[in-house]
Order: structure tokens, then sequence, then C-alpha cells
């Protein structure tokens, strides 16, 4: 961790599904990995609180396309949720899942990893796979949705967000 950075957090949002979050700086080309996590079962609020609960300040929250649709028991959306707890929220436009795989496959040369706090994110992404298809004889084109898709999806938003974070010149937010 570098207080002088911005902290990020990336996340794929789970209905009845699993919550990643992976937590990150950008330090010039690299990529600084702090925290992944992983739950299911729990409302958005309760990774609201992780990410609070952090020893450091989340600046920005990169979301998935989908965090923009309108619960219909509330009428908000999952990124006005979070804006509403404080968050600075990025909501990515749907990108092509094979041009998010290219983007990570670009930046992990130049990422480094906390062991210990990205140790569950870690495991995912060696475990993230695509389906072998005994029929056709080869892989099929989409990944694999299992347990390990969820924080592999949400590096992938962290990644292909990367040009659109900030907006602030790379540096902390006033009185952060």
């Amino acid at each position: 961790y570098d207080p002088a950075l911005p902290v990020y957090a990336a996340l794929d949002l789970g209905i009845g599904d699993h919550t990643a979050i992976w937590v990150f700086q950008i330090s010039g080309t690299e990529w600084h990995w702090l925290r992944s996590y992983e739950n299911h079962g729990q409302p958005l609020g309760h990774y609201a609180a992780w990410l609070r609960a952090l020893p450091y300040p989340i600046d920005q929250v990169v979301l998935p396309h989908d965090a923009l649709a309108r619960e219909l028991q509330s009428g908000k959306s999952r990124t006005a949720f979070l804006e509403e707890r404080g968050f600075l929220c990025l909501t990515l436009e749907r990108h092509a899942i094979d041009d998010g795989i290219a983007s990570v496959r670009n930046a992990l040369p130049k990422s480094w990893f906390d062991r210990d706090g990205c140790e569950r994110g870690l495991d995912a992404l060696r475990r993230y796979r695509s389906e072998f298809s005994d029929k056709l004889g080869t892989f099929k084109l989409r990944p694999l949705h299992s347990e390990h898709s969820h924080l592999a999806d949400a590096i992938r938003y962290a990644v292909m967000g990367e040009g659109l974070l900030g907006g602030y010149g790379g540096h902390r937010l006033p009185g952060r």
C-alpha cells in the first residue's frame, strides 16, 4: 500500500451468486493488488462495510455495466446504493469478455500481489478456465462459470476501467 496513491476496488456483483472484490492501486504502469475478497448470500451493505473496514480509504469503486439496473423493490441501482454510502463509483459499459481477458493477460506481467491479502484471488485466477466441449473436441468460447470465475470477472472489471479511473490526475482526492 502506498498512501500517496489512490486506492480502487473492483466488484463483480452477484445476486444469489458470489460477489467478488479486488482492491488495488496503479503506480505508473504497474498494478498493485492489495486484497481480494469473496462471499455470497450477503446484501450489498455487507460489501460496503467490508470496504470501509480496510486500513485505507477507497477512492473509487469500479462496477460492471449491470450495476446501473434498478432494483424492483427499491427503484435504485446498485451504483446509487454505493454512492449514497459515500463511494465514488465508475460503472463500466458492457465489453466483450474476450477483450477483458486479453487486457488482464496484458496487465499480469506488470502486476504485484500481496501474498496474504490476495491468496484467494490468486487461487481463483490460477483455476479460471474455459470449458472443454467433448462434442466439439475444443474449448468453448466463453469461460466456465464456476467458483473461480467471480474473482476473475472482478479483476477484469478493474483492468477494463483503468483508463477511466481517477479523473483527478492519479492523486488522492482532497480530504482523503
